[in-house]
């Protein structure tokens, strides 16, 4: 409960006031005001709840089928318009048109690309010396990261970046069948797969939304009915 004896929302969402939290799905740090969304749990130390803390990716891969609306996130009305539309846009219906394309465009910067050129692989990092080419933070040492490979077209090289789970953009092409996954855990797969999962997700919810824009707009002032 909070100060007033009222029951406290299960889920919230707000800036992050420092860069000391770490996400609880990823376990790597939640850049200070970046979004951060939180669940409601039973303290460990004390006796009470507090909100524990991830990436809006990594909670959204984790509990987006336990919220049926954006409404049910506190706070989110505190956000600046452009962070609310990039929530809304994993409910379909909620986001505007130019929301959802804003938030599919930045989920999926790495759309590019196809199975010829484009690969991914997994693998638990060998020191903490490599940084996310996302979020540029240090990848800590076996930790699960993610390599992203494409290969030049010009020079027929490839080249390879690592990033955080939670930061890599999968291609909506992408299965769980062609990340080569050698020596991760069952857990850790699962986790790979709930991205992989999320990155089709959004991209159906891109192409429906696009559809309803596109009829909506047939029908306009003018048509006829």
């Amino acid at each position: 409960m909070d100060e007033t004896g009222d029951l406290k929302p299960q889920f919230k969402v707000e800036y992050a006031k420092s860069n000391r939290s770490t996400c609880k799905k990823c376990r790597s740090a939640i850049p200070k005001d970046s979004v951060r969304a939180g669940k409601l749990t039973i303290a460990e130390n004390f006796d009470g709840e507090i909100y524990v803390w991830r990436h809006l990716k990594c909670f959204f891969a984790e509990f987006l089928a336990s919220v049926s609306s954006s409404s049910e996130l506190k706070g989110i009305l505190s956000l600046r318009w452009p962070d609310q539309e990039k929530i809304r846009a994993y409910f379909p219906g909620e986001a505007s048109a130019a929301g959802t394309s804003a938030a599919v465009e930045e989920e999926s910067a790495g759309d590019e690309g196809s199975e010829d050129t484009v690969s991914f692989s997994a693998e638990y990092a060998k020191s903490g010396r490599a940084k996310c080419k996302q979020c540029s933070n240090t990848i800590e040492n076996k930790s699960l990261r993610i390599g992203r490979s494409e290969v030049d077209e010009g020079t027929g090289y490839s080249q390879q970046g690592w990033y955080h789970l939670a930061c890599v953009n999968f291609p909506s092409w992408i299965t769980i069948d062609l990340v080569k996954t050698p020596g991760i855990s069952a857990p850790d797969k699962q986790l790979i797969q709930d991205r992989v999962n999320l990155a089709a997700a959004k991209k159906s919810s891109s192409s429906s939304s696009s559809s309803s824009s596109s009829s909506a707009g047939a029908e306009g002032p003018g048509s006829e009915q």
